[in-house]
């Protein structure tokens, strides 16, 4: 799952009330504490591409919003698994896993192999996943600044 644009967000957020826009800028600003997390994840960890995690309430919620709805099913919850393609650029992808998932009992290999699955799956996240490796050949291409991060 992508982020949707700045624009995107400001045309989606243009039609709602002002109560319902201060609920998904705060939802927003807690999701973020997440995306800040896999980047610490991965800072600690540089050896490591993937990540899977349970979802934030924040993400959960915003997520219900942006796809009009999860995923149910019984003894099953939302997860992330979490690409890091680059320093400063990942991708995410909506998993279920049953409840109580040790999100650490998979290997790096085992959590590739599920990433791949789940993009052969979906014809829009393979094209998604093209243009994120083709933009991600080219930040690896460019110098980086003095903290490592090729985004500069």
């Amino acid at each position: 799952m992508t982020e949707p644009s700045n624009r995107q967000q400001r045309r989606r957020l243009g039609r709602l009330t002002q109560q319902a826009k201060r609920r998904i800028l705060r939802l927003t600003r807690e999701a973020e504490q997440f995306v800040a997390a896999d980047a610490r994840f991965f800072q600690r960890f540089p050896h490591r591409e993937f990540r899977l995690r349970a979802m934030g309430a924040a993400e959960r919620e915003l997520a219900q919003k942006e796809l009009g709805g999860l995923p149910k099913k019984e003894g099953y919850s939302p997860y992330y698994l979490v690409w890091n393609l680059v320093t400063g650029f990942r991708q995410k992808l909506l998993i279920t896993l049953p409840d109580g998932t040790d999100e650490t009992s998979y290997t790096e290999e085992e959590l590739k192999q599920l990433f791949e699955n789940l993009i052969a799956r979906d014809p829009r996240v393979q094209a998604i996943t093209a243009q994120h490796r083709a933009m991600a050949d080219l930040l690896r291409a460019r110098p980086a600044d003095r903290d490592g991060d090729p985004r500069s």
